[in-house]
């Protein structure tokens, strides 16, 4: 692990161990410090300029190529989840929503989908699946943001509002889940 992750495991279990002796619960901290900030700030910084290419497995940011699905599932791996990442990488993007994510809501179009989300409250993240893309969805106070591995003209990996980015205005289907308080994410995170 990379000091930076070893800082946030080493905190959250810190917490765990010291608020939650009777199990899992749902708290603002673990919304907001533990998933908010990481996808906020220090992974569109730690991965941009990673490349595109649809065969894509890079675990090493900045050096080769990754696909959306695996630059998910490898941010998920990264930050200390011990999930199936060809699985869940090389499946449509519902079965990774479905299996972690709380929450889920799906549209049939992008209108619905960005009056849906403007909704959402602040410090919040979630994963997205689109007709043929995923990535992570970023709330802060002031914007929303598509945190993914983008395919046009193998941009690779980016960070953009969302009433701006192609990859949501030109797909058909959106399924959204709640990865901020996400009991399931938690368990895997604590098992590890």
């Amino acid at each position: 692990m990379h000091l930076n992750q070893q800082r946030i495991y080493h905190t959250i279990v810190s917490y765990y161990n010291f608020n939650n002796n009777l199990g899992l619960k749902e708290t603002p901290w673990v919304k907001t410090a533990y998933w908010h900030q990481p996808c906020k700030d220090q992974i569109p910084v730690y991965w941009a300029g990673t490349r595109w290419d649809y065969n894509g497995t890079t675990r090493t940011p900045k050096e080769g190529s990754i696909a959306c699905g695996y630059f998910v599932c490898t941010v998920l791996k990264q930050l200390g989840f011990d999930i199936p990442v060809v699985k869940y990488s090389q499946a449509s993007s519902s079965v990774m929503i479905k299996a972690l994510c709380r929450n889920i809501q799906r549209f049939g179009s992008y209108a619905t989908f960005i009056s849906y989300m403007e909704n959402w409250p602040a410090n919040t993240a979630y994963i997205v699946g689109l007709d043929f893309h995923t990535g992570f969805l970023v709330k802060t106070k002031t914007a929303t943001s598509l945190l993914h591995s983008y395919y046009i003209y193998k941009v690779g990996v980016i960070k953009e509002d969302i009433h701006t980015a192609d990859a949501l205005s030109s797909s058909k289907s959106f399924m959204v889940g709640e990865i901020s308080s996400s009991q399931k994410l938690l368990r895997i995170f604590m098992q590890h």
